[in-house]
């Protein structure tokens, strides 16, 4: 059961995702990477996504090679030449631009096709919120919501603990984003719902789904 997203947005200050090209590349706009190999995570979602932006963009997906390719390879990859682009998501993205192997022709890449795509969730195991009562579930949601507003209104400090828990240089951290977080009741469902549709479209699901059966019920009321 969804509990909190974190959309992948535009706007400035949470943008978190870019589409890099390397270092050296001529690569300056996304209709210039016909022909070029272009990488980004693995997985059918992601996949789609870069699919149909660059389709949006004059780039037909016949026209490139496209590779998937885990976030620790991007780096090395467009370092040595082996890819000329990659949509590369943060903390990652910024290390690439910050050490000068690759710089970004395109920030907030997933939302050109979809403003503030939840294409990141959080999520409660369906048999976990079975067996657990409505207290349980009200004290795990006030603590995580809790910690959304606590990096919402304290960026900087907020950022400080991704050197311990994510790996994250210290160097690189003033310019790395923070998604911006959606606590349960702050989530779209219609826009989620759309999000749902459109990957059963271009079956990146096995089939429709309907975001209520997936929307956990909020205790607290």
């Amino acid at each position: 059961m969804v509990f909190a997203v974190n959309p992948y947005s535009n706007t400035k200050g949470h943008i978190t995702d870019h589409m890099i090209a390397r270092k050296g590349s001529d690569v300056t706009s996304l209709d210039e990477l016909k022909g070029k190999k272009v990488a980004s995570f693995p997985g059918s979602v992601n996949r789609i996504f870069t699919y149909l932006i660059l389709e949006k963009h004059g780039v037909p997906r016949d026209s490139y090679e496209y590779l998937e390719m885990q976030p620790k390879d991007w780096q090395p990859s467009l370092q040595a030449g082996a890819v000329d682009a990659v949509s590369a998501l943060e903390p990652n993205a910024t290390q690439i631009i910050k050490d000068d192997v690759g710089y970004s022709i395109f920030p907030g890449f997933y939302a050109d096709l979809m403003p503030d795509v939840p294409l990141s969730a959080h999520w409660v195991a369906a048999d976990f919120h079975k067996r657990t009562d409505k207290g349980q579930t009200a004290a795990f949601l006030d603590a995580y919501e809790k910690a959304i507003m606590f990096s919402r209104e304290n960026e900087t400090e907020a950022k400080a603990y991704l050197v311990k828990y994510a790996n994250v240089r210290e160097d690189i951290l003033a310019d790395v984003n923070l998604n911006p977080w959606k606590k349960l009741a702050e989530i779209d469902t219609v826009q989620f719902q759309e999000f749902i549709d459109l990957l059963a479209e271009h079956k990146a699901i096995q089939s429709r789904q309907d975001i209520k059966d997936y929307l956990l019920s909020d205790p607290r009321k």
